[in-house]
């Protein structure tokens, strides 16, 4: 057991409660949106040099799994400067997509965490870059949704849902080309979900890949819904009035 581990789910788990708490007061969502969007963005980057710089061979798996065709979440995090210069319509979009990852970006980070430290695995300080990075983007799919930036309903889930499945479509598509495992989703023996091989077939690997992500995705929706009830809105915008105008 690694109890380093532990303590960095314990320290990133207050980060995540008291950004719930401090993000009531943003009144700029403007501002708001770019605190997120750097902090996400730096951590990644950060992440990426760090495994670059201390890695003897940039072509292993530990290098290869920080770069945005690795993973959805590599991806997602890769992508948040284009949120700053996106048209509005498909901003919204993967601002939706942001919220419905909320979810799998929390857990994503908590099963990570303790299976590092189940298995006493090495404490590695680009994990915790890594763990900032899948948490605020869950903070980030929140505050989208509390600030009215993004609202969940069946027309838009099913178009913000078709955009990570297009990109993991297309990565099958070149893994197939060019007998590479982008996303995990090679049909050549290469498999694996998220690093781990679940099954020996290829073929339904990447059919429990896909059924995991809608999952994962259907889950997010819920926490969507329940954030989009007025009664938690209210409590949101209270905040933001008391700030504002003193009230």
């Amino acid at each position: 057991m690694n109890y380093e581990y532990i303590l960095a789910l314990v320290v990133l788990c207050i980060v995540f409660v008291i950004g719930l708490c401090v993000m009531k007061y943003v009144r700029n969502y403007k501002l708001g949106n770019f605190i997120f969007i750097a902090v996400i963005y730096l951590s990644y980057l950060a992440l990426v040099l760090y495994v670059y710089k201390t890695d003897d061979d940039p072509t292993r798996w530990n290098f290869l799994n920080t770069l945005p065709c690795a993973n959805v979440s590599p991806f997602m995090f890769s992508i948040m400067p284009l949120l700053l210069v996106l048209p509005k319509k498909i901003r919204a979009h993967v601002y939706l997509l942001v919220s419905l990852l909320a979810v799998g970006m929390f857990f994503s980070t908590l099963l990570g965490c303790v299976g590092n430290a189940l298995r006493g695995y090495n404490f590695h300080w680009h994990f915790m870059l890594d763990y900032i990075a899948h948490i605020v983007l869950a903070l980030f799919g929140i505050y989208l949704i509390l600030t009215g930036q993004t609202k969940p309903n069946a027309k838009n889930f099913i178009k913000s849902t078709s955009i990570i499945y297009v990109v993991a479509t297309t990565m099958l598509i070149l893994n197939v080309i060019f007998d590479t495992s982008f996303f995990g989703l090679s049909l050549n023996g290469k498999h694996n979900i998220y690093n781990m091989v679940i099954v020996e077939n290829s073929y339904l690997s990447a059919v429990i890949y896909y059924l995991g992500v809608g999952i994962v995705l259907g889950l997010g929706y819920g926490l969507c819904k329940l954030i989009d009830k007025d009664k938690y809105r209210i409590i949101y915008i209270q905040a933001k009035n008391t700030l504002e105008f003193g009230i």
